[in-house]
């Protein structure tokens, strides 16, 4: 069984499956599943901004998509391709950031991918920065970050707490500011204004002078918001990256099912295989010098 079930079990069994109608979070929802899937996809039809305050939803959260997102990094990292794969199995040290990386999945993401192919149990040394403006996330983090931890792939995990919307001041301890070789964005580029938008454009750029990755998995959406915001990524970073793009990217019930077998009692939080396929645009963009 994949050390996430357990997790997931963890905080299933935080949840209160009841309506909680002293909420001032609620939004007249008749439970808190019903709350939380409202927050994460209604939002984008009535401009709602999401509230974590709720440790209820926070909870859910990690219930009902942590296997699709871990799932959906994975995938990509194995579409790579094999000129980055050997940089990274012969690199004995690799930085890794995630923006806007909430409660980890990114992370635990990468941290599977690296222990699963360091077949010859060659010591790695891994500096991850999870970055998310939203403090609320960091408890429940610990958790995730650190569910994939092995003998032979040594993970150091740092925080930063920080809003794009404001300018990106100087890295400072053992990262420094041109060496990040995975960079990942998933569900985060959608979510901010051209300003925030601007500040990663340029931390990608100047912490990518290396050999790297980008990885980029975001919604699909019908009005081509995404796709602008790549098109203008593209044209900001210049002909020495590589681009790999996907626009089709489903990972569907029997994917997350074959991969993460749920109990059936979690049911009741609705885990996102129930749910519509996730059809994402998927982008891996390498430079290698």
């Amino acid at each position: 069984m994949d050390k996430l079930i357990p997790l997931i079990k963890k905080y299933y069994n935080k949840i209160v499956f009841v309506p909680w109608w002293h909420c001032d979070e609620r939004r007249g929802a008749p439970n808190c599943v019903v709350c939380a899937r409202g927050d994460f996809y209604a939002r984008r039809l009535n401009n709602r901004k999401i509230n974590y305050k709720c440790e209820q939803k926070r909870f859910l959260y990690i219930v009902r998509y942590m296997p699709l997102r871990i799932l959906q990094i994975l995938e990509m990292l194995r579409q790579m391709d094999e000129p980055m794969q050997q940089f990274l199995q012969n690199q004995a040290r690799i930085n890794v950031i995630s923006l806007g990386a909430g409660p980890g999945f990114d992370i635990a993401a990468i941290q599977k991918y690296l222990v699963e192919q360091n077949i010859n149990n060659v010591q790695k040394n891994v500096t991850c920065w999870r970055v998310d403006k939203e403090q609320l996330w960091d408890q429940i983090a610990v958790d995730v970050i650190n569910i994939y931890e092995s003998d032979s792939v040594h993970f150091e995990h740092n925080c930063w707490t920080f809003d794009f919307s404001n300018p990106i001041p100087p890295f400072s301890g053992s990262v420094q500011s041109d060496d990040f070789n995975i960079i990942i964005a998933s569900y985060f580029l959608s979510e901010l204004d051209e300003n925030s938008l601007a500040n990663v454009f340029s931390l990608i750029k100047e912490n990518t002078l290396g050999p790297s990755l980008i990885m980029i998995n975001d919604i699909n959406d019908s009005n081509g918001d995404v796709k602008n915001i790549l098109i203008n990524l593209r044209d900001f970073l210049g002909s020495d990256y590589k681009w790999k793009y996907d626009d089709n990217g489903i990972v569907g019930k029997n994917e997350v099912r074959r991969d993460y077998p749920y109990p059936r009692d979690f049911g009741k939080a609705e885990p996102y295989f129930t749910c519509w396929k996730s059809k994402t645009i998927r982008v891996l963009i390498t430079k290698i010098t």
